[in-house]
C-alpha cells in the first residue's frame, strides 16, 4: 500500500485531527481490524484508543500534568511511556507516518529552559502472532537529549518491558538492520516488521518513507517498519 504521511503543523495537544486521518488511513493497514476510538475520559488530555481483543494502546499528548503519552496493556502486563517526573513539561502529537504493518509517531514539547523539543520515539506494530506491540523511547518526553539511545518494547505475552541500548551509525555506505525482539514467556515472541538500524544511510533522526531491497519502510532513522512481507 501506499505510505500515508500526517502533519499538524507546530503541533497540538488536540487529537481528534489525527484520530480523524487514522481512520481515514487504516483501511489495508493492521489498524483495519482494531477498534479505534477518541475521548477524554481516560485520562486529563485527549487519548486515542486502539484495542484488539488481547490489548490496548492508548495515545495522548502531554499539557504538562504528568500524563503519558502512551499506555499499553495486554493481560497483567502494563506500562506507561514518557511520563514527565516535573511540572510543566509539555509533549504535542506533530506527525505520523503510516503503513501496512506499522505506525510511527512525532512529538514536540518543551521543558523548562530546552523548547522546541522533537522526539520521534514512538511506534505501533504487531507481532508475530499479528496482536498489538509498541516501541517506545526509554527517555522521558521531552527531554533535555531527545536523541533515541536506548528503548523499551512490549507486545501480548509480555512479562516485562524489554529495554534496548543501540544507537545507529548514521550516515554509513550502507543500512544494516536487526530484528527487534520482545521479552516474555515465549522465546518465539518477536516483531516481524520491526527493525532496529545497526548502520543507516539517513543522515539523523527524522520522519522517512524509504526503499530498501524494492521494500518500503518507515523510519524515524532508529527503528524500520516494512510495509508488509
Amino acid at each position: 500500500m501506499a505510505i500515508s504521511r500526517f502533519q499538524q503543523g507546530s503541533g497540538s495537544f488536540d487529537l481528534s485531527v489525527f484520530f480523524q486521518w487514522l481512520n481515514a488511513h487504516k483501511s489495508g493497514t493492521f489498524l483495519e481490524n482494531m477498534t479505534l476510538t477518541n475521548s477524554t475520559t481516560s485520562h486529563t488530555n485527549d487519548t486515542i484508543t486502539i484495542t484488539d481483543t488481547d490489548s490496548t494502546i492508548e495515545i495522548m499528548a502531554n499539557q504538562g500534568n504528568h500524563v503519558p503519552v502512551l499506555n499499553y496493556t495486554a493481560g497483567s502486563f502494563n506500562m506507561e511511556y514518557g511520563t514527565q517526573a516535573a511540572s510543566g513539561a509539555t509533549a504535542y502529537l506533530v506527525g505520523a507516518l503510516l503503513c501496512s504493518k506499522g505506525l510511527i509517531i512525532q512529538y514536540n514539547g518543551s521543558y523548562l529552559t530546552y523548547n522546541n523539543i522533537n522526539s520521534y520515539g514512538i511506534a505501533v506494530t504487531v507481532d508475530n502472532n499479528e496482536k498489538l506491540a509498541f516501541i517506545a523511547n526509554h527517555s522521558l518526553i521531552p527531554a533535555a537529549d531527545e536523541t533515541i539511545t536506548s528503548w523499551s518494547t512490549g507486545a501480548t505475552g509480555s512479562t516485562t518491558s524489554a529495554q534496548r541500548t543501540c544507537r545507529p551509525n548514521f550516515q554509513a555506505s550502507s543500512t544494516s538492520l536487526a530484528l527487534i525482539t520482545a521479552q516474555g514467556n515465549d522465546d518465539n515472541l518477536y516483531l516481524p516488521y520491526a527493525y532496529a538500524a545497526i548502520s543507516t544511510q539517513l543522515n539523523q533522526e527524522g520522519m522517512y518513507a524509504v526503499v530498501i531491497d524494492g521494500k518500503q519502510y518507515i523510519s524515524n532513522g532508529v527503528w524500520y517498519i516494512k510495509d508488509g512481507d
